[in-house]
């Protein structure tokens, strides 16, 4: 009967082997994480950082609530207004829940912060309420909304969306209105889906 014979230095070597098989399957794995700390970490304006990086820091970058957003901004150094439009296909089932009153529809947007730069980062939230309406009888009706768990914008005023107007009017004259009159808050909010924009 033959015995089997077991070389110590071969099975060392064969162990040395595997484990050094796992350590390279292991860095294959984390390198690229490692490389995507380090690029985001160092990063400037100069530095060569591959796209599928690049795109992440942007989504970084870009992720700030209203709040943020409202404090970033370089406010009346610029022409554009940042907030959210109103998702199409919704607009439409909302002007039929709620009818507009005066022949100007509009009922497409909330402001956040107006004359800002156009560079100014948009905020992240892509939901919001309507809570109330108002109506001064005299041309400007609009819907109050809560973003965020909150009417208040960061500015003092009152989320809202100008709803309609009658012609003379301006979507602007909202803010007054609700300052004057208060609002009327509505039995059972609605959910409005939002996209966060500059216009």
């Amino acid at each position: 009967m033959r015995r089997h014979v077991v070389d110590p230095v071969a099975v060392l070597l064969r162990l040395l082997l595997d484990l050094l098989l796992v350590a390279v399957r292991k860095i294959l794995v984390l390198l690229p994480i490692a490389v995507a700390h380090l690029a985001l970490s160092f990063s400037s304006d100069n530095a060569v950082v591959p796209e599928r990086l690049r795109r992440r820091a942007v989504v970084r970058s870009m992720a700030l609530n209203a709040q943020q957003a409202f404090a970033r901004a370089d406010k009346g150094k610029g022409r554009t207004v940042i907030g959210w439009k109103l998702d199409p296909d919704q607009r439409k089932e909302l002007l039929q829940q709620f009818p507009p009153k005066f022949s100007q529809v509009v009922a497409d947007h909330v402001t956040l912060v107006s004359r800002v730069p156009a560079r100014a980062e948009l905020p992240c939230e892509e939901h919001c309420e309507i809570v109330g309406r108002v109506d001064d009888g005299e041309g400007v009706e609009a819907m109050v909304v809560s973003l965020g768990g909150t009417t208040d914008r960061p500015d003092g005023s009152t989320y809202h969306i100008t709803w309609s107007l009658s012609p003379g009017r301006r979507a602007k004259e909202s803010n007054d209105v609700i300052a004057r009159l208060g609002w009327t808050e509505l039995d059972l909010p609605m959910p409005v889906r939002l996209i966060p924009a500059r216009f």
